[in-house]
């Protein structure tokens, strides 16, 4: 089970890179596949969990994508919420967690700050990528999508 965190108190995950590479890129998406699959043993079992996993840069190239499940619980709607929580990502600077966060505590709806769903998606699991040395901003996102999005954001504590 990923670490609990009390609703107030979810860390900003900040995923920083010395250097960013295809290699690197995918260690990461599979360390993220592991570790789903070792929290959720019964992902092969007909209605088990599963997520799908990107890695995405802000200029569009995708490093990393994987579905892991089985239907109907993986399908093409959980790509819609990984494009949603990108585009989160990308507009803000900060996780789409984050930014759920924020409108939940400001009682503002994510269409009155222009978020508006489907384009973005205010939830949990839409990390971004930073460079060492590079504080002007993220590069790009590592987005899970699938599970309540707590889980989706506690997946990258595994």
């Amino acid at each position: 089970m990923p670490p609990s965190f009390p609703a107030d108190d979810v860390p900003e995950p900040r995923v920083t890179y010395t250097s960013l590479t295809h290699h690197t890129a995918f260690e990461t998406g599979l360390a993220i596949r592991k570790h789903f699959l070792d929290t959720y043993p019964t992902v092969d079992e007909p209605g088990g969990p599963g997520i799908v996993i990107q890695i995405q840069l802000f200029s569009g190239h995708i490093l990393f994508a994987a579905a892991v499940g089985s239907g109907p619980t993986v399908g093409p709607g959980n790509w819609k919420w990984v494009e949603g929580k990108f585009n989160t990502v990308r507009k803000s600077g900060g996780s789409s967690w984050k930014m759920g966060q924020t409108l939940k505590a400001s009682g503002k709806t994510a269409e009155a700050v222009g978020f508006p769903f489907p384009e973005f998606a205010c939830a949990g699991g839409g990390v971004p990528i930073w460079i060492k040395g590079n504080e002007v901003g993220p590069v790009g996102a590592i987005i899970v999508s699938g599970l309540p999005q707590r889980e989706d954001h506690q997946g990258y504590y595994g």
